[in-house]
């Protein structure tokens, strides 16, 4: 049975007076509205209504029943009508998930301008690098860095970055520059460990031809930052995205190298469980990261080093 039905029939049937009234006001037939309130009576051990050929009457329990089923059918229709303004209203907490770097460097500065522009909305923003369970952990919306996405998840693309091979010039002055991927061998490489392909690195030639190389490496870590400031020090050779290393390669404290090769691009991508029953908040701030990384991604604004994509 279903219980809040149930307590909407038998209050319309007390308001009305009359089972008949009552169905026609839920425009349903009276043997349903019958139905309704003897399971209800059944479900509940009790008589709630003295009937006779002539009227309607509640018993001492119908009265408890029938105040208290119209407090919480007033409580559901409120709740019902704050989900439905929310749905339409951008306000409420917002849960983000976005990857470390990234969101420092990009996504960032770009709050303040959207808490401007939309003051009701309470953002709660989590930076992990690994792949959250958005449902799982109760996430409204993630930014992601992917080449593949997710088949559960709806996303749509905010700008693509690529991946880069560098290197500092007192690195390479201390150890000489590869020639070919083949050379990365004999070279050092920090890891990073969230990669899909840790130890081996992967390019491609002009004719698309893939070479892939086992790279020595005696550091790894999970986090870009952490691989570019190995890197910056001299430490050894990376491969890391052009969000994060592109304002290096352009000031020169990073140089790009085996730039006669490529490496795929990857999106970057908002993604959300569902289409269905978008909610107004999760609606403006997909259309507002859209907006914010139209065009070419300021990553690869202005870059010679982007030669090697």
């Amino acid at each position: 049975m279903d219980r809040l039905r149930a307590f909407e029939v038998f209050t319309t049937v007390v308001g009305q007076g009359s089972f008949t009234r009552a169905a026609d006001k839920l425009e349903t037939s009276p043997a349903n509205t019958t139905r309704y309130v003897n399971e209800l009576e059944e479900a509940l051990g009790a008589r709630l209504l003295n009937r006779t050929s002539r009227r309607l009457s509640l018993t001492e329990t119908g009265k408890m029943l029938y105040d208290r089923a119209l407090s919480i059918l007033e409580d559901v229709a409120d709740a019902e009508a704050l989900a439905s303004t929310a749905a339409l209203q951008p306000r409420g907490r917002l849960r983000i998930n976005a990857p470390l770097s990234f969101g420092i460097l990009h996504l960032a500065p770009l709050w303040p301008r959207f808490v401007a522009r939309y003051p009701e909305i309470e953002l709660d923003i989590s930076l992990i690098d690994r792949v959250v369970d958005l449902v799982e952990e109760g996430y409204d919306l993630a930014v992601r860095i992917s080449r593949g996405g997710s088949p559960a998840l709806v996303s749509r693309k905010l700008a693509t970055t690529h991946h880069l091979i560098c290197a500092s010039p007192g690195y390479l002055a201390r150890c000489g520059t590869p020639a070919s991927p083949e050379h990365l061998k004999e070279h050092t490489c920090i890891a990073y460990t969230y990669s899909d392909s840790v130890d081996e690195w992967r390019l491609l030639d002009d004719a698309g031809k893939e070479h892939s190389v086992a790279v020595p490496h005696f550091m790894q870590t999970n986090n870009g930052d952490t691989a570019r400031a190995a890197a910056l020090a001299g430490l050894g050779i990376i491969r890391q995205p052009t969000f994060l290393v592109g304002d290096d390669l352009r000031q020169g404290r990073l140089v790009p190298l085996l730039t006669a090769y490529r490496t795929p691009e990857i999106d970057i991508l908002a993604v959300y469980p569902s289409r269905r029953h978008l909610s107004a908040k999760v609606r403006v701030m997909v259309d507002f990261l859209v907006e914010s990384f139209r065009g070419t991604p300021p990553w690869d604004r202005n870059g010679e080093f982007t030669a090697s994509s």
